[in-house]
């Protein structure tokens, strides 16, 4: 299969809104790249507002021009208040696509977690836990600020005690699914309107070998008579949780716990003050470089 590659440079308060464009007309996911140079594994910080590079991804077919059409017209009307880079595109290749992650997607370690892709052989160490994951055409590497919390807030959860029963909404590559999976949680279900996005994570379970533990079905919290979970993981984008934030709470069981994640810090306000209507209670809160993820419970 073919892909049109899209792409642009744009200031780090721009990059929700421009994710939210590129994933809903992309169809490909959305890859974020800052343009400074520095190592996370490594404990660098991240330099206060970077640039940031995003790219998404159109497979190429009879609807390919009419997504583009749709990508162009947002990004020229928010051109117009940020100083964002020309849009640029190209034609790749699968294989072209899965060059791009190998340069880009090394092993990564988040508490005792081990991100590796297929392509990097790891002995696990001890207490160690790895999840094999090639990112595919969908959200969730590890490497991704809000990713990274989510982990690191699932193993606190888990390390405390059990969690039975998962939610894990926009579940992208499924990595938020099978760490909660592989920590000891007895059932997970992972929830994703984008098609590339469930096929990416059934591969994912798969390869883990954690089908018996985990199902990925396509769709909305709104459109799938979903029960009540213990632990309810939202790793989307502020506007999506508000839109749907109703929803959201809806699924937390009686002493549940709910990640937010994927949220701009300037937006975490508006976010609780939102989901506040449906009784959520703020815990703690954890924030990396611009973004935010928010730990709380709903109030009976």
């Amino acid at each position: 299969m073919k892909w049109l590659e899209l792409s642009l440079i744009t200031p780090s308060e721009y990059v929700e809104p421009l994710s939210l464009i590129f994933h809903r007309y992309g169809h490909g996911g959305v890859a974020e790249e800052t343009e400074v140079d520095y190592n996370p594994d490594e404990g660098e910080v991240m330099p206060d507002n970077p640039n940031v590079i995003l790219r998404t991804y159109i497979p190429i077919n009879e609807f390919t021009e009419s997504r583009k059409q749709e990508i162009q017209i947002a990004v020229a009307l928010i051109s117009k208040i940020a100083d964002l880079s020309p849009l640029k595109e190209q034609i790749i290749q699968n294989n072209d696509w899965m060059n791009y992650w190998k340069n880009h997607f090394p092993m990564l370690k988040i508490g005792r977690i081990i991100i590796c892709p297929s392509w990097i052989q790891h002995a696990a160490e001890k207490d160690e836990v790895v999840i094999e994951l090639d990112p595919g055409m969908a959200f969730g590497t590890g490497h991704h600020p809000t990713t990274k919390m989510c982990i690191l807030e699932i193993e606190k959860l888990f390390n405390a005690g059990t969690r039975q029963r998962v939610l894990d909404i926009g579940t992208g590559s499924g990595i938020l699914a099978m760490v909660a999976a592989t920590l000891g949680a007895k059932s997970v279900l992972g929830i994703d309107t984008d098609p590339l996005a469930v096929t990416a994570a059934l591969l994912n379970v798969k390869t883990n070998k954690l089908k018996d533990k985990i199902e990925i079905i396509q769709g909305t919290t709104e459109s799938n008579n979903l029960s009540q979970y213990d632990l309810v993981v939202a790793n989307l984008y502020s506007k999506v949780i508000i839109e749907i934030g109703h929803s959201i709470m809806s699924k937390i069981d009686r002493n549940g716990v709910v990640i937010l994640s994927g949220i701009m810090k300037d937006k975490l306000e508006e976010v609780i003050i939102s989901l506040r209507t449906y009784n959520f209670v703020l815990d703690h809160y954890l924030t990396e470089g611009d973004w935010a993820v928010a730990v709380g419970h709903k109030d009976e």
